[in-house]
């Protein structure tokens, strides 16, 4: 349909959800203006304490990793499959598209699955169970994708790397809630923030990485990269903050 159409739609969509919102969504009234400022107050110490908080500091690590993983597809994984794989512009606007479809299942079925292990094991093995699994998994899959030179499978092994990718976001997100205790909108957003550093490189590092040693080794330093987040869920013991 052409690239111009594509962003209408997306616009489009983005509109619709914003109008959804707007009519759907209300006003909490226990948010009044008596209670905003004690909380401001309260927010702006939490970001002292929070900022020293040893938990916190190694679910922030974790996630730059997993959104540097992330972004690399997010940005680069078009270009790879058209450009280094030799594939299509259709093959590869297709496989893309199977990916993105990927990381949509992988975020609540992992969600899903931390949740049935909090039940037997608790929450603190349950997150680095499905975080810290799904992480070395991701990172097998991408550095095995990247060795195969058959297309399917390939493209296959790409599909489960940002699928389990995605489904160890969850528990990085209900282990930064509880950290935060009261203090919620703080530590997500600490942990969020370092996240995005990773992505505002990823598109930087990936193709400066490929001219100076090749695509595939890209690559591999982005798996290597999420192997090293999957180990700080080895040193994390979250719990809710004072």
């Amino acid at each position: 349909m052409g690239w111009r159409i594509a962003l209408y739609l997306a616009a489009l969509a983005t509109a619709a959800v914003t109008a959804l919102g707007i009519w759907l969504i209300r006003d909490d009234p226990a948010f009044s203006a008596e209670t905003v400022e004690p909380q401001a107050v309260a927010s702006r110490v939490a970001w002292r304490g929070l900022f020293r908080n040893r938990n916190l500091l190694l679910l922030a690590a974790g996630y730059f990793t997993i959104n540097y993983f992330e972004y690399i597809f997010f940005y680069w994984i078009y270009y790879y499959f058209g450009q280094i794989r030799g594939m299509s512009v259709q093959s590869s606007a297709v496989y893309t598209t199977v990916l993105s479809l990927s990381m949509m299942a992988g975020t609540p079925l992992g969600g899903w699955l931390c949740d049935r292990l909090t039940l037997v094991t608790g929450a603190a093995k349950s997150r680095q169970a499905v975080a810290g699994g799904g992480m070395v998994l991701s990172a097998v899959c991408l550095y095995a994708g990247t060795m195969m030179t058959s297309t399917i499978p390939m493209v296959a092994m790409l599909s489960l790397a940002i699928g389990l990718a995605a489904a160890a976001e969850g528990p990085f997100w209900s282990a930064a809630i509880e950290t935060g205790g009261s203090n919620v909108g703080v530590s997500c957003g600490i942990m969020n923030g370092v996240g995005n550093v990773g992505g505002l490189l990823a598109p930087v590092l990936t193709p400066w990485i490929a001219q100076m040693a090749g695509w595939s080794v890209s690559l591999h330093f982005a798996s290597a990269l999420i192997l090293f987040g999957a180990s700080t869920w080895l040193l994390n013991r979250p719990r809710a903050a004072e």
